[in-house]
This record gives C-alpha cells, sequence and structure tokens, in this order.
C-alpha cells in the first residue's frame, strides 16, 4: 500500500520493522520526528501503541490495520476476512480425498479466530448443501465458550519448524487440505504438505506469487485488499480530507477482501464447485448467506436463585 501510494501520489514513504515490543513506540516516535504527514501501523499488537502515540500527537493522522480506531485522528482499516474464509472452507471441503481438513491459528485473538470461524462454517455449509460429513480439525465454533469456540495455537508467526510439526500432526490425523492463520509459521505447514502432496490455503496474501517455491501447494489464498485501502487512505491525508475516528471495512462486496485464483489448481477444481463458491460469494454479498461471525455468545438462563440470595417472606418494617 505505502509503495502503491508513492507510485501514483509521488509521495515519500517509509517503512520499519519492529523486532521487539519495545520498537511500536519508538518506531512511531521517529516517523513522527521526522515530519511525515501521517502514520501507518499494523496489526492488533501495535494498538496501545498507536493510541499513545494518537494522544501525545492529535495533530497527526494515524492509519491502523486490522484494529478499530481508538482516537479521533486514527483510522481503523479492518477487514471481514470470515467471508472468503467461508468460500475457502467451502472450496476445502468439496476438494478434500480424505474427507477431512485442518486449520489453526498464531494465537487466540479475535483478528485470528474470525479466519477460522468463517473456514469452519464454510466447510459446515459445504455438509449442509451436499449431505456430506467433511470434519474440520483445529477449530470448533461453540458460542458456549469464551472468544466463540475451541481450537489450535502455535503462539508464534514465524517459527517454520512449529508450522511443520502442527502440520504433521495434523495429516497424521488424516487432514489432506490445511489452512494456516500464522504467518511465515504458516511456510513450514506448506513445507510440510509438499512433501506429501497435500494442500495449502494461504492466508492474506496470494501465497503462490509470494512463495513460488511452495507455490504448488497453494489451492488459493484468502486475501486481506490491504494495499489498495492503505493506499486509499494516504490518498486522504494528502487531499486534506482524512477521516479519523471512522472505521474502514473490507468485505467482498466493496472488493477489500477476496479469494485468490485457484493457479495451478485450475483444472483440477470441477466447473460445478467453482461455480457454486461464485454463487455462495455472491449470496453472502447480497445478505442471504451468513458466515457466523460474530459468534453470537449464548444467554444462559438461570434455573435457580443466585447462591446467598435469601426472598424475604414477609413485609419488612422499619
Amino acid at each position: 500500500g505505502l509503495e502503491q501510494a508513492a507510485k501514483e501520489l509521488d509521495v515519500e514513504v517509509d517503512y520499519l520493522d519492529s523486532d521487539e515490543e519495545t520498537d511500536y513506540t519508538d518506531n512511531i516516535n521517529k516517523f513522527v520526528g521526522e515530519g511525515y504527514n501521517g502514520v501507518v501501523t499494523v496489526g492488533f499488537l501495535m494498538a496501545e501503541a498507536t493510541e499513545a502515540a494518537a494522544e501525545t500527537f492529535s495533530d497527526v493522522p494515524f492509519v491502523i490495520v486490522d484494529f478499530p480506531s481508538q482516537a479521533d485522528n486514527i483510522l481503523g482499516l479492518q477487514f471481514e476476512m470470515d467471508q472468503p474464509a467461508f468460500l475457502a472452507g467451502y472450496l476445502a471441503a468439496g476438494m478434500s480425498q480424505t474427507e477431512t481438513v485442518c486449520t489453526y491459528g498464531g494465537v487466540r485473538v479475535e483478528p485470528i479466530v474470525q479466519y477460522m470461524v468463517g473456514f469452519e462454517r464454510g466447510v459446515n455449509y459445504y455438509n449442509q448443501q451436499n449431505e456430506a460429513e467433511v470434519k474440520v480439525l483445529g477449530w470448533k465454533t461453540s458460542s458456549l465458550v469464551e472468544g466463540g469456540g475451541d481450537g489450535v495455537f502455535t503462539n508464534d508467526f514465524e517459527n517454520t519448524e512449529i508450522g511443520r510439526v502442527f502440520a504433521e500432526n495434523f495429516f497424521a490425523e488424516g487432514c489432506d487440505i490445511i489452512f494456516p492463520v500464522a504467518g511465515q509459521t504458516g511456510l513450514g505447514s506448506a513445507a510440510a504438505a509438499q512433501e506429501r502432496g497435500y494442500a495449502v490455503i494461504g492466508v492474506d496474501i496470494d501465497q503462490f506469487e509470494a512463495a513460488p517455491d511452495l507455490g504448488d501447494v497453494y489451492l488459493t489464498s484468502v486475501l486481506k485488499q490491504m494495499d489498495v485501502a492503505v493506499s486509499e487512505a494516504i490518498e486522504t491525508i494528502e487531499a486534506g480530507a482524512f477521516k479519523g475516528g471512522t472505521n474502514y471495512e473490507g468485505t467482498l462486496a466493496n472488493k477489500g477482501v477476496a479469494l485468490a485464483p485457484f493457479h495451478d489448481y485450475e483444472e483440477a477444481v470441477p466447473t460445478e464447485l467453482s461455480d457454486e463458491i461464485e454463487l455462495i460469494r455472491q449470496g453472502i454479498i447480497d445478505g442471504d448467506i451468513t458466515t457466523g461471525w460474530p459468534v453470537p455468545k449464548a444467554t444462559p438462563t438461570p434455573t435457580s436463585e443466585p447462591e446467598g440470595t435469601v426472598e424475604p417472606e414477609g413485609e419488612t418494617s422499619q
């Protein structure tokens, strides 16, 4: 998104990687101190540092990806990743030879769980429409569980060896299509899948193009069109039309999220299945099909009085 803005708007851009949590504030302050017109931060992990900086530098526009606005000078860029993940789940269910697919997340936070819920619900929808019984390993949606369900998480976004181990464990249970929602860790799963001839669904970017050495394993990718959203946000800053205190919502309808092409799997995906996915995509856009996100919270029905309360037996006099 920064590179796109630099090219199209002829603006100077720069970026810094944050290796440690302590880098968040330092990097933000560096950009503000150098006089940049706005600062873009990426990820829920940077939310606290971004909010603090926005309060300190109230005249500076901030844009944060994957987190809602927390101040009048912050624009939140959020993406309904459950929507393309639902399509990916349906596709995976239709392509699995073992009738078992799997997923895992990097950490148990809402932006990660959103993918996993959408994926599982897409598989469930395939089962419902086709009288199938495809299983999902790694995530089970439940309104009775805090956070929307139970799942498997690596607590890591960079260790490819962990990704390999998690994938091998799932493969041993019969999974033949895996959906890792864990950044670079997922590349380890892709390498393991490549050795076995299994398929992978990528996350956020088109992994077929991003990891060409592993490209042949990617059935598709769940795309977060972050580049377009960031570029448009920078354009508003440059034009003096920045709208802080608001949120952009990337959806299938506005093409803020999408399902990547099937690439090497193009001929392997049956035309009927591909057509069904397009109909489902349109159904989600039209509101006729729901992805199940957010997971509704169950409202417990009390069966007895709370422990320790005593009902008065008569009127109380003073």
